[in-house]
């Protein structure tokens, strides 16, 4: 990932601030270091590091699958809502994820859902898009309609389809 798509997210993330979207805190750059450790010498030189605080959620939905394979119907429900909200959320304020997988949508220890890693995050003209989000909704509410909650393949397609 460039420094320049790095840059992207965080500027995405300063301006987000609801329940279903990771936290952002804080951020700061720092001049290149390397030759420091086993780990910065595969960086590349010159280049600045950024740093980025932000909110700690315990495990993303694919860590969920892994550790868990099933998912009863509430917990399901559960976390396609807060989807569905961060989403709502973020195309309210002009952004387009671009990069929906169940890696990048987290888990704090409560269940809720928080969508997280916006360096394909995409600002929108609302008055030009609007057209294509409404029809992309619909399709949505119809995808969900057919959702098995009992199997782990089904949230990963979900997800994939839905986003």
């Amino acid at each position: 990932m460039s420094f320049e798509t790095v840059i992207k997210e965080v500027h995405a993330m300063c301006k987000l601030e609801h329940s279903n979207v990771v936290r952002y805190y804080t951020s700061w750059v720092e001049p290149p270091t390397f030759g420091i450790s086993e780990e910065s010498s595969s960086q590349q030189p010159d280049v600045p590091h950024l740093y980025i605080q932000m909110e700690l959620c315990e495990r993303s939905i694919e860590d969920l699958l892994r550790e868990d394979g099933k998912l009863d119907k509430k917990t399901y429900w559960k976390i396609v809502m807060g989807i569905m909200q961060g989403l709502e959320y973020l195309h309210g304020k002009g952004f387009i994820h671009g990069d929906l997988l169940p890696c990048n949508v987290f888990l704090l220890h409560n269940g809720e859902a928080k969508l997280g890693d916006f360096g394909l995050a995409k600002s929108f003209d609302a008055e030009h898009e609007m057209k294509d989000l409404k029809a992309a909704k619909d399709i949505t509410v119809e995808m969900l309609r057919a959702i098995d909650p009992n199997l782990k393949n089904d949230l990963n397609k979900t997800v994939k389809k839905i986003f």
